[in-house]
């Protein structure tokens, strides 16, 4: 899905919720998040996110939500160089937190970012999940993507 940031305009937010991490504590909670939300070992993505942050630190921004504490809700939002687009990731809200907004919340924070830093596009591989979230933000199916895992015993050489 993609969104022309020159048709949309900023929503308001509540800055004060949002922790913008970029240590690998924060990283590591970000990640956490996505294990409890989708299950599963998300090692790769906290060392490709660590390795991004630390080796090309604006390429990135990643976000937690914390309640108590506790992070609930996580995101990211990468930049390629003067690329007119930019990609939304990650958005994810462990199950007994959904319904609070936060979410949203992040969904608003990436398009001010993406905006205030001159993106003309976001693009997003939005779950079935996100869509009626994104689409209200004016987010346009362009393409439909299929994942794959690899059974592969040779699959970690390829």
């Amino acid at each position: 899905m993609v969104l022309d940031l020159l048709k949309t305009t900023n929503k308001s937010f509540d800055e004060s919720l949002i922790t913008e991490v970029s240590d690998s504590k924060g990283i590591r909670d970000a990640i956490r998040v996505q294990e409890q939300v989708w299950g599963g070992d998300f090692d790769w993505q906290y060392q490709y996110l660590l390795k991004l942050k630390e080796h090309s630190p604006d390429s990135v921004s990643i976000y937690v939500v914390y309640v108590n504490g506790q992070p609930v809700t996580s995101a990211w939002l990468t930049f390629n160089g003067d690329s007119p687009f930019a990609g939304i990731w990650g958005g994810s809200t462990i199950k007994s937190c959904r319904d609070n907004g936060y979410y949203s919340l992040l969904l608003n924070k990436r398009i001010a970012e993406a905006k205030a830093r001159g993106v003309k596009y976001l693009t997003i591989d939005a779950s079935d999940m996100s869509k009626p979230i994104v689409s209200k933000r004016g987010f346009k199916v362009v393409a439909t993507t299929t994942g794959y895992t690899s059974t592969s015993p040779h699959r970690d050489s390829l």
